[in-house]
Protein backbone atom coordinates (compact mmCIF):
# COMPACT_ATOMS: atom_id res chain seq x y z
CA UNK A 1 0.00 0.00 0.00
CA UNK A 2 1.35 3.27 -0.73
CA UNK A 3 0.20 7.00 -0.35
CA UNK A 4 -3.16 7.64 -2.16
CA UNK A 5 -4.55 3.70 -2.42
CA UNK A 6 -7.97 3.11 -1.49
CA UNK A 7 -8.51 0.10 0.56
CA UNK A 8 -11.02 -1.34 2.53
CA UNK A 9 -11.00 -2.50 5.94
CA UNK A 10 -12.95 -4.62 7.49
CA UNK A 11 -16.17 -3.51 9.60
CA UNK A 12 -14.93 0.33 9.56
CA UNK A 13 -15.10 0.58 5.61
CA UNK A 14 -13.71 2.27 2.83
CA UNK A 15 -10.13 4.44 3.11
CA UNK A 16 -7.59 6.50 1.58
CA UNK A 17 -4.06 5.99 2.92
CA UNK A 18 -2.51 9.18 3.67
CA UNK A 19 0.59 8.53 4.57
CA UNK A 20 3.34 5.59 5.95
CA UNK A 21 5.02 6.26 9.35
CA UNK A 22 7.27 4.86 11.74
CA UNK A 23 6.58 5.05 15.45
CA UNK A 24 8.19 3.38 18.70
CA UNK A 25 6.13 0.90 20.10
CA UNK A 26 7.31 -1.11 22.94
CA UNK A 27 10.82 0.05 22.68
CA UNK A 28 10.53 -1.24 18.46
CA UNK A 29 10.38 1.13 15.28
CA UNK A 30 7.10 -0.34 13.58
CA UNK A 31 6.11 0.74 10.07
CA UNK A 32 2.27 2.01 10.37
CA UNK A 33 -0.72 2.80 7.43
CA UNK A 34 -2.20 6.53 8.06
CA UNK A 35 -5.18 5.80 7.17
CA UNK A 36 -8.43 8.50 6.87
CA UNK A 37 -12.14 6.33 6.53
CA UNK A 38 -14.28 8.96 5.25
CA UNK A 39 -17.46 7.70 6.70
CA UNK A 40 -16.84 7.92 9.90
CA UNK A 41 -14.18 10.80 9.36
CA UNK A 42 -11.91 9.09 11.18
CA UNK A 43 -7.70 8.56 10.71
CA UNK A 44 -6.54 5.51 12.17
CA UNK A 45 -2.68 4.33 12.21
CA UNK A 46 -2.56 0.27 11.11
CA UNK A 47 0.34 -1.82 11.70
CA UNK A 48 2.00 -2.66 8.41
CA UNK A 49 2.86 -6.01 9.92
CA UNK A 50 -0.81 -6.72 10.51
CA UNK A 51 -2.60 -5.41 7.61
CA UNK A 52 -2.96 -8.85 6.09
CA UNK A 53 -4.46 -10.06 9.13
CA UNK A 54 -6.66 -7.73 9.92
CA UNK A 55 -8.21 -8.60 6.26
CA UNK A 56 -6.96 -5.01 4.58
CA UNK A 57 -8.05 -5.25 0.91
CA UNK A 58 -7.50 -2.88 -1.96
CA UNK A 59 -10.68 -1.32 -2.72
CA UNK A 60 -13.17 -2.88 -5.47
CA UNK A 61 -13.01 -1.43 -8.50
CA UNK A 62 -16.63 -0.64 -9.88
CA UNK A 63 -16.59 -3.77 -12.62
CA UNK A 64 -16.49 -5.42 -9.54
CA UNK A 65 -18.94 -3.30 -7.70
CA UNK A 66 -21.59 -4.10 -10.57
CA UNK A 67 -20.80 -7.69 -10.65
CA UNK A 68 -21.67 -8.29 -6.37
CA UNK A 69 -24.68 -5.68 -7.33
CA UNK A 70 -26.21 -8.28 -9.62
CA UNK A 71 -25.34 -11.00 -7.14
CA UNK A 72 -27.40 -9.16 -5.08
CA UNK A 73 -30.09 -10.25 -7.18
CA UNK A 74 -29.20 -14.43 -7.21
CA UNK A 75 -31.65 -16.74 -5.56
CA UNK A 76 -31.04 -15.98 -1.59
CA UNK A 77 -29.39 -18.68 0.60
CA UNK A 78 -31.40 -20.18 4.00
CA UNK A 79 -30.43 -18.68 6.87
CA UNK A 80 -30.33 -21.29 9.63
CA UNK A 81 -33.13 -20.71 12.34
CA UNK A 82 -30.57 -21.56 15.04
CA UNK A 83 -29.85 -18.09 16.49
CA UNK A 84 -26.02 -19.08 17.50
CA UNK A 85 -25.65 -20.79 14.48
CA UNK A 86 -26.59 -17.80 12.45
CA UNK A 87 -24.98 -14.90 14.61
CA UNK A 88 -21.74 -17.07 13.92
CA UNK A 89 -22.15 -17.24 10.22
CA UNK A 90 -23.62 -13.72 9.69
CA UNK A 91 -20.05 -12.66 12.09
CA UNK A 92 -17.80 -14.73 10.31
CA UNK A 93 -19.09 -13.35 6.73
CA UNK A 94 -18.82 -9.66 7.53
CA UNK A 95 -15.15 -10.14 9.62
CA UNK A 96 -13.85 -11.32 6.26
CA UNK A 97 -14.07 -7.58 4.64
CA UNK A 98 -15.02 -9.31 1.29
CA UNK A 99 -17.65 -7.61 -0.77
CA UNK A 100 -19.45 -10.76 -1.45
CA UNK A 101 -20.08 -11.73 1.86
CA UNK A 102 -21.06 -8.25 2.74
CA UNK A 103 -23.24 -8.53 -0.04
CA UNK A 104 -24.93 -11.99 0.27
CA UNK A 105 -25.46 -11.24 3.92
CA UNK A 106 -27.71 -8.34 3.21
CA UNK A 107 -29.50 -10.47 0.56
CA UNK A 108 -30.04 -13.45 2.56
CA UNK A 109 -31.32 -11.33 5.68
CA UNK A 110 -33.23 -9.06 3.66
CA UNK A 111 -34.84 -11.90 2.10
CA UNK A 112 -35.09 -14.55 5.21
CA UNK A 113 -37.97 -16.06 5.66
CA UNK A 114 -39.98 -14.20 8.77
CA UNK A 115 -42.42 -16.85 9.77
CA UNK A 116 -39.50 -19.19 10.16
CA UNK A 117 -36.64 -16.60 11.52
CA UNK A 118 -37.55 -14.05 13.87
CA UNK A 119 -34.84 -11.89 13.72
CA UNK A 120 -32.89 -10.85 16.62
CA UNK A 121 -30.99 -7.56 17.49
CA UNK A 122 -27.63 -8.73 16.75
CA UNK A 123 -29.54 -9.85 13.16
CA UNK A 124 -30.70 -6.34 12.71
CA UNK A 125 -27.31 -5.13 14.13
CA UNK A 126 -25.51 -7.24 11.27
CA UNK A 127 -27.46 -5.95 8.11
CA UNK A 128 -27.34 -2.35 9.34
CA UNK A 129 -23.10 -2.85 9.36
CA UNK A 130 -22.84 -4.58 6.41
CA UNK A 131 -24.85 -1.93 4.40
CA UNK A 132 -23.02 1.04 5.93
CA UNK A 133 -19.80 -1.15 4.75
CA UNK A 134 -21.32 -1.58 1.15
CA UNK A 135 -22.26 2.20 1.39
CA UNK A 136 -18.80 3.10 2.48
CA UNK A 137 -17.57 0.95 -0.47
CA UNK A 138 -20.04 2.74 -2.82
CA UNK A 139 -18.79 6.25 -1.49
CA UNK A 140 -15.24 5.94 -2.31
CA UNK A 141 -14.95 3.82 -5.23
CA UNK A 142 -17.48 5.94 -7.32
CA UNK A 143 -16.63 9.18 -5.88
CA UNK A 144 -20.28 10.21 -4.60
CA UNK A 145 -22.31 11.17 -1.29
CA UNK A 146 -22.89 9.46 1.37
CA UNK A 147 -26.54 10.03 0.72
CA UNK A 148 -26.35 9.08 -2.67
CA UNK A 149 -24.56 5.62 -1.92
CA UNK A 150 -26.97 5.04 0.69
CA UNK A 151 -29.97 5.62 -2.10
CA UNK A 152 -28.94 3.17 -4.36
CA UNK A 153 -28.37 0.54 -1.39
CA UNK A 154 -32.13 1.23 -0.04
CA UNK A 155 -33.43 1.35 -3.50
CA UNK A 156 -31.35 -2.75 -4.43
CA UNK A 157 -32.97 -3.57 -0.62
CA UNK A 158 -36.43 -2.01 -1.73
CA UNK A 159 -36.42 -3.82 -5.41
CA UNK A 160 -35.74 -7.58 -3.85
CA UNK A 161 -37.82 -7.12 -1.30
CA UNK A 162 -40.84 -7.04 -3.51
CA UNK A 163 -40.10 -9.45 -5.47
CA UNK A 164 -40.69 -8.26 -8.53
CA UNK A 165 -38.05 -9.71 -11.18
CA UNK A 166 -38.85 -7.14 -14.29
CA UNK A 167 -36.08 -4.65 -12.45
CA UNK A 168 -33.74 -7.71 -11.48
CA UNK A 169 -32.54 -7.90 -15.21
CA UNK A 170 -31.35 -4.54 -15.11
CA UNK A 171 -28.46 -5.71 -13.14
CA UNK A 172 -27.17 -8.68 -14.45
Amino acid sequence: MFSGDLIFYPLQGAGIVNAQEVHEFQGEAQKYFKVFIPLSKLEILIPHHKAAELGIRPLSTLDVLDRSRARFFDPSLPLPADPAQRRNLLQAKLTTGALTDEVELIRDLVCADKDTIRFSRHDRYMLQTACRMLISELMVAEDISYEFARQIVEEDIEIRVSGDERYYYRYV
